[in-house]
């Protein structure tokens, strides 16, 4: 879609062609209509000279001589008197030159407004600040290209957990907004050249006039003449305008990237920081996990002590469950506990080199060698333990372990797989909707969001907003937010604006703030 800025340039340039087309034939006529009427201007003069020999002899002004005659500096009275020396080939050079002010215009007003949008979160201490604020300052801030920036690498950090590539999506981003950058200044350099090369014409044009029919009138070659240098200099001088503004233009821009760049920086560093000590708290929840898992297999060590043992360790007589069960992690992704059994004989002596089966029965995940099946030997602590990697599909997944020598024997571990981060968020239903103005639609508007693997997300904000018409969501507001239910679908029920006419509402989300979905009703 065409820009406002680039639709009001084709028209302009269009008016300007249409204007050179119909001018340039009518200046060759007018020229030729001149030099005719001036021919028969002298004719007549010495026809009549010759029939009425006392008769002082007078030059008949033409109906097209409406130029004020220059034969010396002294008859210009005004710089539009020296413009008027240009002719007809004047007006395009005006027209090169008020569209290239125009659209110098247009580029300094929205950077102008670039910079004062972006005020506020330049001045942000953002080295200080936490993700939640972080986030509500990027909300809060009016759209400009470094909250957009700022928005494209928190929505990354939010999705994958990291900051490795945000130095590349700085380095794109900058790049992107250059090459828009240098559209204008082609163009601008376009009409720059343009405008020189109108001035050429007019130089041409004037010696043209000037030595066309061998007529050496001294006011013939000053109109020539003048056509020729006063064309020539407004180019000349058009050109000029337009290049200085080029330039100081893109030294104002170049400082604009320069402090998008170092508020980046300043971004990239904190986010940086605040994903290490979230890994290092995680590494200590971690560590604290498996320091209350040895004190509880301490325990149940001490406590089996005080069974009376046998000298010689008998056949297998049980499996004993020992931890990993009921877990949850995000699908495609590998349990945080491994699931741990121990096989005992009669006397609970633990009993290695035994063969103890682990099957997925339920789910989609994998165990620690890929398969859904895995035979494991039990170690010197008589244990075999397994990893669960959850399948695709969120819900639930069990596992069931088994030994041969124990028939009919065996224990499950059940786990939950999750659904992952949210990446779409698409309609279901409720578009294109029509009833009366000022009643409520019979259908909802119902939209849908799920992660990477197509599961649907619960418990997912998501604001429906008015952005046309004057209708209303329940308790009569513009704004309706709504969670996401079990199936990741959420809806909201629309009240038609009084008046008829289109009513349009937009459908988004903080944490997928590249998504926007329009949903349009028809009051009749």
């Amino acid at each position: 879609m065409l820009s406002k800025a680039e639709k009001l340039s084709k028209i302009i340039w269009t008016i300007l062609i249409l204007l050179i087309i119909i001018k340039i034939p009518s200046l060759v006529r007018g020229q030729n209509v001149n030099l005719l009427e001036k021919q028969d201007s002298l004719t007549i003069v010495q026809t009549d000279s010759i029939q009425n020999p006392g008769v002082e002899k007078t030059e008949t002004p033409t109906k097209n001589d409406d130029k004020k005659k220059v034969s010396n500096l002294q008859d210009i009275g005004s710089f539009w008197d020296l413009m008027r020396l240009g002719g007809t080939l004047r007006w395009p050079i005006y027209g090169v030159f008020i569209l290239g002010i125009l659209l110098i215009v247009h580029k300094i007003v929205e950077l102008a407004a670039d910079e004062f949008r972006s005020h506020a979160i330049l001045n942000a201490n953002i080295s200080l600040m936490s993700l939640e604020e972080i986030n509500e300052t990027i909300d809060k801030s009016p759209p400009n290209i470094i909250t957009t920036l700022f928005q494209m690498l928190m929505e990354i950090f939010e999705t994958t957990g990291q900051t490795s590539s945000f130095h590349e999506e700085v380095v794109n981003f900058v790049q992107y907004q250059q090459d828009r950058f240098r559209t204008f200044a082609t163009r601008l350099s376009f009409l720059s050249d343009t405008a020189g090369a109108l001035g050429l014409l007019g130089t041409v044009w004037g010696m043209f006039e000037t030595f066309f029919g061998g007529n050496m009138d001294k006011q013939v070659i000053l109109d020539g003449m003048g056509i020729a240098l006063v064309t020539t200099l407004m180019g000349l001088v058009v050109s000029i305008i337009l290049n200085f503004f080029g330039t100081e233009i893109f030294s104002f821009f170049n400082k604009r990237l320069e402090k998008l760049q170092l508020k980046a920086d300043e971004f990239r560093i904190r986010i940086s920081k605040i994903e290490k000590s979230k890994q290092k708290r995680y590494e200590l929840e971690k560590r604290f996990l498996e320091q209350e898992m040895e004190v509880s297999q301490n325990i149940t060590t001490d406590a089996s002590l005080l069974q009376p043992k046998r000298a010689t360790v008998g056949p297998p007589f049980k499996l004993v469950y020992v931890a990993g069960d009921a877990q949850a992690s995000q699908v495609n992704s590998r349990l945080k506990n491994p699931f741990v059994v121990e096989l005992l004989d009669a006397y609970d002596n633990r009993l290695s080199g035994q063969l103890v089966k682990f099957a997925v029965e339920k789910g989609e995940g994998s165990l620690s060698n890929g398969g859904k099946v895995q035979e494991i030997l039990t170690d010197t602590d008589g244990r075999a333990m397994t990893y669960l990697t959850t399948g695709m599909q969120a819900g639930d997944n069990l596992v069931r372990v088994s030994a041969r020598s124990l028939n009919g024997q065996f224990i499950e571990f059940f786990a939950q797989g999750e659904a992952g981060v949210p990446a779409t968020m698409t309609l279901v239903s409720g578009n294109n909707l029509a009833g009366p103005a000022g009643s409520q639609l019979t259908e909802p508007f119902v939209v849908e969001v799920k992660d990477g693997f197509m599961n649907p997300i619960p418990d997912f904000q998501v604001l429906f907003k008015i952005t046309m018409g004057n209708g209303s969501f329940a308790g009569n507001t513009s704004k309706y937010e709504v969670v996401t239910d079990a199936n990741g679908q959420a809806q909201a029920y629309f009240t038609l604006g009084t008046k008829k006419g289109f009513n349009r509402v937009v459908v988004t989300s903080r944490k997928l703030r590249r998504t926007k979905i329009e949903i349009q009703a028809l009051g009749q």
